[in-house]
């Protein structure tokens, strides 16, 4: 392939390979994102053909989780029983 690169999403060439030679019909390349990369869609071009991808801000996903107990456990109970609620 005479040119593979690589678009940020405003449309800047951030990076680019020249004379890439796939393996089996595939290549395999990389470029580490920045600390703090733009957001939004990327593409990538090889020969006239493009593929995008996106890259968004990680939401650490909420949960809630309950865990409704008895008010009292004596020592000799070997079972009890308990509520645990995840949302």
């Amino acid at each position: 392939l005479p040119l593979v690169f690589l678009k940020d999403p405003s449309g800047n060439r951030i990076a680019q390979w020249r004379e890439v030679t796939p393996r089996q019909g595939i290549v395999d390349l990389s470029l580490p994102l920045a600390a703090e990369p733009a957001l939004g869609t990327y593409t990538i071009e090889v020969e006239g053909k493009r593929h995008s991808f996106s890259v968004e801000e990680y939401v650490l996903p909420k949960f809630e989780m309950t865990i409704d107990l008895p008010a009292v456990v004596l020592e000799k109970d070997k079972k009890f029983q308990m509520e645990i609620c995840g949302r």
